[in-house]
């Protein structure tokens, strides 16, 4: 694998031990014109079939497209995963922070106060 390649596992096909796997692979151009997204379909022998590539010019329509239009079981945890996992975290580092920073759950903390069992009872 590359260092500017992601490969999402979308799941497997197939019955019994006649398995192959099907993934999203994502290219990130290194002179930062964009970025790329492609299906993959890897067979237990080891055939591969993929579609045309798909070009996109920044990082947020290429999540859109895969979240939504692609797969809508992928989610922005998948991309997340698969780029931590992938070993080149700091040549992905502006699209994670990207993910942090959009997908965040903000809460808001609510003061407590102290009751009496007076309070409580009446």
């Amino acid at each position: 694998m590359r260092e500017n390649e992601v490969w999402i596992f979308m799941g497997s096909y197939g019955t019994t031990h006649r398995e192959g796997n099907a993934y999203w692979v994502i290219r990130k151009y290194k002179r930062g014109n964009g970025y790329s997204a492609r299906y993959v379909a890897r067979d237990f022998s080891g055939y591969t079939v993929s579609d045309p590539v798909k070009k996109f010019k920044t990082f947020e329509e290429l999540v859109n497209f895969l979240t939504r239009e692609a797969n809508p079981r992928a989610n922005e945890n998948m991309i997340r995963y698969a780029i931590k996992t992938s070993g080149n975290e700091e040549f992905w580092r502006e699209e994670l922070e990207w993910l942090r920073s959009r997908f965040a759950v903000k809460r808001e903390v609510k003061p407590t106060r102290q009751v009496s069992l007076l309070e409580v009872i009446s």
